[in-house]
């Protein structure tokens, strides 16, 4: 092994064994030059060498790194100052030693959550996030730029790091040019987004030459040859807008004042209530029409549910396409909003796709953000509604109403009020006494005004796959009404609160939204909302039948709503009427048989417009697709009561008889009479199931 040459730097040592070598050199810097590649023409410059302040990186354009080192002398433990390597100290007792044969150690405060190259921060400019020590050194010293890493960056979560004194910061997350390379800053990316406060813009770059950053500045790039991922988020400012330089335009209407072309519409409801079939009838009928369509499915099975929908709504099956994502690896991910907006519309717009729906809204974002946080929405839905302006695409989501009471559309909606505030339409759909559905635009700031009409959910005949028939639900539009939904649902908000508290309406809404959430977390909500008081959350939550467990070091109390395990019941998938079945919605709003001449398409009676739903309805000619809807079977009990048993019933957790009777009125009790009863004959008819503890839950194809 050659002696280890003792100069001062490994820079100098590099520079004096190419100067006794007799090369070539040309000073680019103090910290970079390059010089002829050993057996090449004097004119030559192809390797250049950068100093990081601990170690000299070698690049050759012209050959390989390991001849250039044999030809001068020297070995990979030249290139570093020290013999032992680097060292690099995080500034929390955290150290990390790298050996010239890239062996890693951790020492001291191997807990630590500090980013390596805080001190870097002081400089101005973007902050680069690489996955390495050596290259944050090499921002820092070359480019005199802010660079940061986390410890072990390529193998740890960025949960595991303090990542706060990038808020407010313009950054740039360097990928390596390898798969795990771009998994880790795609990680990296969506953390990012999720902070409050967070990064003023983030974007996702990548080296022009070479592995890394240490290979992209070695290689005699600058920071504005760094390549674009298309992953980012950009800084917002403030701009003043000549009016004159606007051009005044027209609203055009998908759907004559519910629906602006190219703009964000949300359709929300309380839970079961049918907004998936709404959304598959407009889906549908825009297909007949030629419009291209998405649907990005979540809470349904495509195969067994959507799909099937959309042929009952007698769909061009040929026009609408379903939103999938690869992996590198070929295999099937999640839709990650914003991570993916950009993906999304260049997918969409290069099919030439112009309605998208997103059922359920929020299942199509990071599951780092949340919805009950107004900077967190507006993180996921601007990105979205600005993608959907740019290119011209619509896009609907479909949202839920919690228990709460008032009209206002914003306060219903489960989570943030940004929610509504974003949108620039928002349809509102709930049950009148009458078991009708009445769709309004309760935020109608585009349109000339709230514009309501009554819907019916029928049971139509569709053919499978394998030739066999099934029944399943589509919307069968009615008259214009005065009647607005957000004032059917302030009225069954004041019924349900005869027999549920504030509290415990405010702790459901909050439970089944969020999931198991530490109970600190909860109270601390709650104070914030001023549902109720501390000890009546805790009342609210024991009432509930409410789950405590504790967990970790220290321990941390976790409240959930009580759960059954579903999952594992194939045979809660079972329905009398086929594969499909029909759903919930399908079923308990079914009023009687319906006329042929209430088919949709035809033009509203009365109304503000006749324009409104100008959608051929038109039926497609295969024979199944036209037989007349199917009367539901008389009972006892009224639709309107057997739709309020089944939204009080949950597809995720089971509930007991005593907790679906707190969700119902005592009209609608006395009209059951023996709930338990009930509810069994219910499971009879496969509309819901019971879990492994007896209790009642919903199903998927139900909810």
């Amino acid at each position: 092994m050659p002696e280890y040459n003792t100069a001062r730097t490994s820079f100098e040592r590099v520079l004096n064994a190419v100067e006794d070598a007799g090369l070539h050199v040309t000073y680019r810097s103090d910290t970079q030059v390059s010089f002829q590649t050993p057996g090449h023409s004097a004119n030559d410059r192809g390797t250049s060498v950068t100093y990081n302040g601990k170690q000299t990186l070698i690049y050759c354009h012209n050959g390989e790194t390991d001849d250039v080192l044999d030809a001068l002398g020297l070995t990979t433990r030249d290139l570093f100052d020290e013999e032992t390597g680097a060292r690099y100290d995080y500034g929390d007792g955290r150290i990390v030693c790298r050996d010239p044969a890239k062996v890693f150690k951790q020492l001291g405060n191997t807990k630590g959550t500090n980013l390596y190259g805080l001190d870097s921060l002081s400089n101005g400019g973007p902050v680069y996030v690489v996955e390495g020590e050596k290259d944050a050194d090499t921002a820092a010293h070359v480019w005199h730029a802010a660079a940061v890493t986390q410890a072990q960056g390529a193998s740890t979560g960025p949960e595991r790091a303090n990542w706060e004194p990038l808020a407010d910061r313009d950054v740039i997350i360097i990928a390596d040019n390898d798969a795990p390379g771009r998994k880790r800053a795609d990680k990296v990316f969506t953390y990012l987004t999720g902070m409050s406060p967070r990064p003023a813009s983030i974007i996702i770059k990548a080296a022009k030459e070479g592995k890394d950053l240490s290979d992209h500045i070695a290689a005699g790039h600058t920071a504005d040859e760094l390549v674009d991922q298309g992953a980012k988020i950009t800084r917002r400012r403030v701009k003043l807008t000549p009016a004159t330089s606007i051009k005044t335009e027209t609203i055009d209407w998908v759907i004559d004042q519910w629906i602006p072309t190219g703009m964000l519409t949300l359709l929300a409801g309380r839970e079961g209530i049918g907004k998936s079939t709404i959304a598959c009838d407009w889906v549908s009928q825009l297909s007949k029409k030629g419009v291209k369509c998405a649907y990005l499915n979540s809470e349904d099975s495509r195969s067994y549910t959507v799909k099937p929908r959309l042929q009952a709504a007698g769909a061009n099956l040929g026009n609408v396409f379903f939103i999938d994502v690869e992996t590198e690896t070929g295999n099937e991910g999640h839709l990650k909003l914003p991570q993916d907006t950009n993906l999304l519309f260049d997918e969409l717009n290069d099919q030439g796709v112009k309605f998208v729906v997103l059922d359920a809204a929020k299942s199509s974002m990071d599951p780092k953000l949340d919805g009950y946080k107004d900077d967190h929405v507006r993180q996921f839905l601007e990105p979205l509604a600005a993608a959907a302006d740019r290119y011209g695409i619509t896009v609907v989501g479909l949202a839920h109403f919690g228990k709460a009471e008032g009209k206002d559309t914003g306060k219903l909606l489960l989570g943030s009020i940004a929610w509504s505030q974003i949108a620039r339409s928002v349809l509102s759909a709930a049950m009148d006494d009458d078991g009708r559905l009445i769709v309004s635009n309760t935020k109608a700031n585009l349109a000339r005004g709230i514009v309501s009409r009554e819907a019916h959910l029928v049971s139509r005949p569709v053919k499978l796959s394998d030739g066999t028939l099934t029944e399943l639900g589509a919307i069968e539009w009615g008259e214009f009404t005065d009647t607005v939904a957000t004032e059917l649902l302030d009225r069954q908000a004041d019924e349900d609160a005869d027999d549920r508290t504030d509290a415990e309406i405010w702790l459901t809404d909050y439970l089944t939204e969020r999931g198991p959430t530490p109970r600190s977390e909860v109270l601390k909500a709650a104070t914030k909302a001023s549902v109720a008081s501390e000890r009546t959350i805790k009342r609210a939550f024991k009432k509930l039948n409410g789950i405590s467990e504790s967990q970790g070091f220290p321990r941390v109390a976790t409240w959930s709503l009580p759960s059954g395990d579903s999952r594992d019941k194939a045979t809660l998938h079972t329905n009398k009427t086929g594969p499909t079945g029909p759903t919930g919605d399908d079923l308990q709003k079914q009023s009687g048989p319906t006329r042929e001449e209430m088919q949709l398409g035809h033009r509203p009676k009365s109304g503000p417009t006749g324009q409104l739903f100008q959608l051929d309805h038109s039926q497609e000619s295969d024979p199944t697709e036209q037989i007349s809807p199917q009367i539901s079977r008389p009972g006892r009990v009224t639709n309107e009561t057997r739709a309020a048993v089944l939204d009080a019933l949950y597809d995720q957790f089971g509930q007991s008889p005593a907790v679906v009777k707190g969700s119902l009125t005592q009209g609608q009790i006395a009209e059951i009479g023996d709930l338990d009863n009930y509810l069994k004959t219910l499971v009879d008819d496969g509309l819901i199931a019971r879990d492994n503890k007896g209790r009642y839950l919903k199903l998927k194809e139900t909810a």
